[in-house]
């Protein structure tokens, strides 16, 4: 009996000494190849690396889409387009969806491109004019429903354009001499949008070559307009809590007066009937009586 079960023993050992487990991971170093063969344009051994890595992690939507593109880059379109389909599988990855809708167009499969795409951009693609010029949606440049998704594209890429409360401060959008209530210039100022319209910049010089910029947006966790401004001698000053009520749009500010006493400051813009603008500047010790620190008006320059 001892001896059959020696030989029993030895028998299982030899099984497990020959089996071959399956790899579960994929080390940096190779990693780091597969990558430096994808840079250098070296597709054949990129696709055997990323084949290698996807078969171990097939949830690696980046291995996925940059197998698929080397595909694409060997002009291997069928092959391109299974492991598309076996990507978009796994998961959502913007170029994965964004090249098989590519494919379908090509293949001139309308309503499986379009709805590619439209998961492309829900995964976060969103570059309206490679589209637009990407030679594989020649054929639907002209289709109403390609065009509507490019919509949709747009919308997600420039978010500030269709947001219509920016629309809030336009009117303070222009270049403009700026004067005192008595009509003595105070200074000048050009505002204009930028970062996309999503922030409009005040350039302000006053009357003696001082220079300052504000930064004026919407916090998109707030909802309300809010300022950052910054002058040549370092001062700064958070405006915060702007509304837009009728004509006027408020901005609040906590700033500490020269005995370092807290002080409400309060900034209006006043949009007026005749185009000029009205900025008025009142500070308060207790949010209930207010001075008025300065009554600029803005007049547009010809």
């Amino acid at each position: 009996m001892k001896q059959e079960y020696f030989i029993f023993l030895s028998a299982l050992f030899f099984l497990f000494a020959n089996f071959s487990y399956p790899q579960t991971s994929i080390d940096a170093d190779f990693r780091k190849k597969a990558n430096e063969y994808f840079i250098n344009s070296d597709w054949d051994n990129a696709i055997e690396m990323y084949s290698k890595i996807v078969s171990v992690e097939d949830k690696n939507m980046n291995a996925w889409a940059r197998l698929s593109s080397c595909y694409i880059n060997k002009k291997d379109y069928e092959k391109a387009f299974e492991t598309l389909q076996q990507g978009s599988s796994k998961g959502d990855n913007p170029f994965i969806w964004y090249n098989l809708s590519c494919l379908y167009a090509r293949k001139n499969i309308k309503e499986k491109s379009l709805e590619a795409l439209r998961k492309a951009i829900n995964s976060g693609y969103a570059a309206s004019e490679n589209t637009l010029n990407d030679e594989d949606f020649k054929q639907m440049k002209n289709d109403k429903d390609f065009l509507a998704i490019i919509d949709e594209m747009k919308r997600a890429e420039f978010p500030c354009r269709y947001n219509e409360r920016l629309n809030e401060f336009e009117f303070w959008v222009g270049e403009w001499n700026v004067y005192t209530t008595l009509g003595n210039k105070a200074g000048e100022s050009k505002i204009e949008k930028i970062l996309n319209d999503c922030v409009i910049l005040e350039n302000w010089t006053n009357a003696g070559g001082r220079k300052g910029k504000s930064f004026n947006m919407i916090n998109s966790n707030t909802g309300d307009w809010e300022q950052t401004w910054v002058d040549d001698s370092g001062n700064t000053t958070e405006f915060k809590k702007g509304k837009l009520e009728g004509n006027a749009l408020s901005l609040m500010a906590e700033i500490k007066d020269a005995e370092n006493k807290k002080q409400y400051y309060r900034m209006t813009f006043f949009k007026n009937p005749d185009g000029t603008v009205r900025q008025l500047g009142e500070t308060s010790y207790d949010n209930k009586e207010w001075q008025v620190s300065y009554d600029l008006l803005y007049k547009r320059k010809n």
